[in-house]
């Protein structure tokens, strides 16, 4: 008899040992699957929003985006929002990648210790800097920041800047309140 009969047993006992070490293989995948799946799903709720929107305004200029987790976006979130990316868990932000559109879709889901307020006002600053930009470079597009709307949807915060911001908000609420 040699190391592993005498520890596991024979016949029926190693038959009985390898179909529970199986099971529990199989209980753990799973539950490693679904945590998985519904940590992507939350992860993606901004860019589905995004692309969303997109779809259902085909005419709209914005025609790049960007999301978390991709380096453009990481390199350029501070730049743009003037706080810190380790506040977010998620984001997307669609726009005109010629520069001559105000339109835009900026959408940030606010990390776990992170004030939404605080994030809102963030983005209330650059809607502010974009107006005052495009009223010097590109008059004709201000109406659009003038109607565009910073809005708070549990622990998202979005910006709309476009010809027809609430209706693309709208949207975007269906989205995130997707369960």
């Amino acid at each position: 008899m040699n190391f592993t009969e005498k520890t596991l047993g024979k016949g029926k006992n190693m038959k009985k040992i390898i179909k529970t070490m199986t099971l529990v293989t199989c209980i753990l995948l799973t539950v490693s699957v679904l945590c998985s799946c519904s940590e992507d799903k939350d992860e993606g709720r901004c860019n589905e929003a995004v692309k969303t929107v997109l779809e259902q305004f085909d005419t709209t200029p914005m025609d790049t985006t960007v999301s978390l987790g991709e380096d453009v976006y990481a390199d350029n979130f501070e730049r743009l929002y003037n706080f810190s990316i380790k506040k977010i868990d998620g984001g997307t932000i669609a726009y005109a990648a010629d520069g001559g559109n105000a339109d835009e879709i900026s959408i940030v889901r606010a990390g776990e210790n992170a004030d939404v307020s605080e994030i809102k006002k963030y983005m209330e600053a650059r809607l502010a800097k974009r107006l005052h930009d495009f009223e010097n470079y590109k008059p004709d597009e201000v109406y659009k920041l003038e109607n565009a709307r910073v809005t708070v949807l549990k622990n998202y915060v979005f910006l709309v800047i476009s010809d027809q911001p609430e209706e693309m908000i709208t949207v975007i609420q269906g989205v995130l309140n997707q369960d």
